[in-house]
């Protein structure tokens, strides 16, 4: 069994390699920001690059994995 602890982040302020949530729950890696004041970004999502308003997504900002097969490492 695992549990996974996410902290997530809105602010609209994201940069390349960052983790992004939709509002359905896909997680995206942001490739490159565009505009900074839109919040518009190209993002990778399922294979395909997808241009992205980072106002409407949330960032994970940590994310704690514990399972059987790391727990006590």
């Amino acid at each position: 069994m695992t549990k996974t602890t996410v902290k997530f982040c809105n602010d609209g302020n994201i940069s390349a390699g960052d983790v992004i949530i939709d509002r359905r729950g896909n997680e995206m890696v942001v490739v490159e920001v565009v505009d900074n004041q839109a919040g518009d970004c190209w993002a990778l999502f399922n294979g395909k690059i997808r241009l992205i308003n980072a106002y409407r997504v949330a960032k994970v900002t940590e994310r704690d994995d514990e399972s059987a097969a790391t727990r006590g490492r």
